[in-house]
This record gives structure tokens, sequence and C-alpha cells, in this order.
């Protein structure tokens, strides 16, 4: 029994689940009011202060970018739209470049095909452009071996 407890207390540590802690009754018949809840769940590293586009990196986070690219789109979402996700350059072929990533229009029947968008203008909400970006990214690592060729970003 006790072998089955510490195994599935293991288990739930390992999949980030919260752990209650209560206390036994008193040895009255009276239940304790001490209840400690810790969360054991690693913490989010902090946005570095000189992030330039930090207000991105948690949503970043969600669509499930890797911590160790963080940087890096920080420094594309910087230069390609200075982190204005309604940038929208016209004069890019295939109907110009959107968003935070300046997605280029060549990519829309691609992105289509993955589901992740329906039209082009889908790339000027924050999350779809990210998940876009993601895609795109790991399709530089599938073909070329590293994600950011398709904005240029010579590989070290």
């Amino acid at each position: 029994m006790l072998k089955r407890i510490i195994t599935s207390f293991i288990s739930l540590i390992a999949l980030g689940a919260t752990v209650a802690v209560a206390e036994a009754p008193s040895a009255e018949g009276t239940p304790s009011s001490t209840v400690q809840i810790r969360n054991v769940r690693e913490a989010t590293p902090p946005v570095p202060p000189t992030a330039l586009q930090g207000k991105w990196w948690e949503l970043a986070r969600q669509v499930g970018w890797a911590e160790k690219d963080l940087p890096i789109l920080d420094f594309v979402i910087n230069r390609e739209s200075r982190g204005d996700n309604t940038a929208w350059n016209k004069q890019d072929p295939f109907g110009g470049s959107r968003c935070l990533l300046q997605i280029n229009g060549s990519w829309t029947k691609w992105l289509r095909a993955q589901d992740i968008l329906q039209r082009p203008a889908d790339l000027f909400n924050p999350t779809v452009c990210l998940t876009a970006g993601l895609a795109i990214h790991q399709y530089g690592m599938d073909r070329y071996g590293w994600g950011w060729n398709p904005w240029a970003i010579p590989a070290p």
C-alpha cells in the first residue's frame, strides 16, 4: 500500500500536479485547521530585463515555443514588427507580410494545410501568428536543421 502511495505521489510530481498536505485529526477527534498546499510545478523563468519584446514571451510559451528559442524569437519580433501585431508590409510579394513575425503571404497555403489559419488576416491574431511562426520554425528545423532560416537568421 505504501509503495502505491509513493508511486502515485512521484507520478503527480513528475506531471507537475499540485499536492495538498493536511494534518491528521488530533487525538480528541477534531480536525486540525492547518492545510498546506504546495505547487510542485517548476516556476516559469522570468522574462530577462534585456528582452526587447518581453510582453510576448508568455504567449509564445503557451503556444509551445521552447525556452531556448525565446531570445531569438524576441529579436525577430523586434526586428520584424517592433512588437506590433497589426504590422503589415503590403510591399512584400504574395500579398504582403503580416503580424509580429511578418509572415509572408507565400506561407498561407501551407499554413492552411496545417490547419493553423484560414486566411492571411488570421495572422493578426497574436496566438495564430506565434503558432504559425512555430510551425514555420519547425519546418526550417526539419528542412534545413536550423529553424530560423525563414527569417534569414544565420545558423551559428
